[in-house]
């Protein structure tokens, strides 16, 4: 397809059946209209006739201009031939044309430089800045809660609450398991002084047939005796009893944190693939960049959740290498619940880690909701809708003793 205006020129937008939802990803080299030109669309390989065209979910009414053998030209009615007066960031094209929808990549939008447009981005300032509890109800009060319920979805923001609240309990744990680990008894031998061997095992014979080295000519009638000469050796393998760490508890307590580091390396790494966004357009005097404009807000959060998550990982490989090195085991990551064993109920530092890891595998997944929220701002009349409803229930919070108790997400199926 391609987009005819005088004052920008054409524009080929590739129009495909996949329909991607997550305007966080922008195309390379993104594409950009004027909000205020006038525009012509030209379907290029067909003679069908549109049945209807959205530009961000606003259906409209076509006018066509001109046929070919092999293409058509049409405009938009409703708007004045100016189809993208009234939007605001990004804009997605939507065509249905024998029974198939076929969808367009986002195309940002430059729009006039001026007051009213500065507020418009002051009202999406102010939105982002209190809807955290105007979210629906599985992201409500985020923050507050530490996103700690079963099978829910959660915000980063409660991700990195719960992981800070976990290194707390580690770091106590770790004062408690300095002087008290629990471990088990266990035979052992080692290669000590004759002096210390209390008994004779099958083990202690063979060591000393091959390290016949060892062996000391005494003046005393007792030990090995060889031509008329009696020898001892002065170092054999004895038994001794003594404590291994190496038990299931200490593992599992060691493997979770090395699930930790694995997973919020992989958010790091995720989000700053998810956040990669083209450079700011540069377009004509007189025009801003409002998907940039959206984008930077969302993304210096994301940016922010990247700077805690590095330093969360810090932390936890710390504490890795201080328990490591503490109970002198390695252990694999934990992948699934583990066993509540009678350890793990007895022992108070266990306990509490454990509970730990029991939350971790039942709080879900996280996502960013509140930055699809906002970047689902794509019309100034929605964002003022936004502004309007954000800005009473603050009012009503502050000053009539009134609490949003519930919020729920309302889809309109079109």
């Amino acid at each position: 397809m391609i987009l005819h205006s005088s004052y920008q020129g054409d524009i080929n937008v590739v129009l495909t059946t996949e329909n991607a939802d997550n305007f966080l990803e922008i195309p390379t080299g993104k594409k950009f209209v004027y909000n205020d030109n006038i525009y012509e669309f030209t379907l290029l390989g067909t003679t069908d006739i549109p049945l209807k065209v959205f530009i961000n979910d606003e259906v409209y009414d076509i006018q066509l201009c001109s046929t070919s053998t092999d293409s058509i030209t049409f405009k938009l009615r409703q708007c004045e031939n100016k189809p993208f007066l009234h939007c605001f960031g990004a804009v997605k094209i939507e065509m249905e044309m024998t029974n198939t929808f076929y969808y367009s990549e986002s195309i940002a939008v430059m729009v006039s430089n001026t007051a009213i447009n500065d507020n418009v981005l002051n009202m999406v300032q102010f939105i982002y800045d209190n809807c955290e509890e105007y979210l629906y109800e599985e992201h409500k009060h985020s923050l507050k809660s530490v996103g700690i319920q079963d099978n829910e979805i959660k915000s980063l923001e409660a991700k990195i609450a719960f992981l800070r609240r976990t290194v707390d309990v580690y770091r106590q744990s770790y004062q408690y398991m300095k002087t008290n680990p629990y471990g088990k008894l266990e035979k052992t031998e080692r290669v000590d002084s004759f002096s210390k061997l209390q008994s004779i095992s099958q083990n202690t014979i063979r060591h000393i047939v091959n390290h016949i080295d060892e062996l000391t000519a005494v003046n005393y009638d007792t030990g090995i005796r060889f031509n008329n000469q009696y020898y001892q050796p002065n170092r054999v393998l004895v038994e001794c009893n003594s404590y291994s760490y190496d038990v299931y508890e200490n593992r599992i307590i060691i493997g979770f944190l090395k699930t930790l580091v694995i997973d919020i390396s992989g958010d790091i790494h995720m989000l700053q693939e998810r956040t990669y966004f083209p450079q700011k357009a540069t377009i004509s005097s007189g025009y801003i960049d409002s998907m940039y404009q959206i984008f930077s807000r969302s993304l210096k959060r994301i940016a922010d959740i990247i700077d805690d998550l590095k330093s969360l990982e810090a932390e936890y490989t710390e504490l890795y290498f201080f328990y490591s090195r503490l109970l002198d085991i390695a252990a694999d990551p934990v992948r699934t619940l583990p066993v509540f064993t009678p350890i793990f109920r007895s022992i108070n530092a266990y306990r509490q880690i454990y509970q730990i890891i029991s939350k971790w595998f039942s709080i879900g997944n996280y996502d960013l909701s509140k930055d699809d929220f906002i970047l689902s701002f794509i019309s100034t009349s929605k964002i003022y809708e936004y502004y309007c409803l954000v800005k009473m229930l603050k009012h009503i919070n502050q000053n009539m003793n009134m609490k949003l108790i519930e919020s729920k997400l309302i889809v309109n199926d079109k």
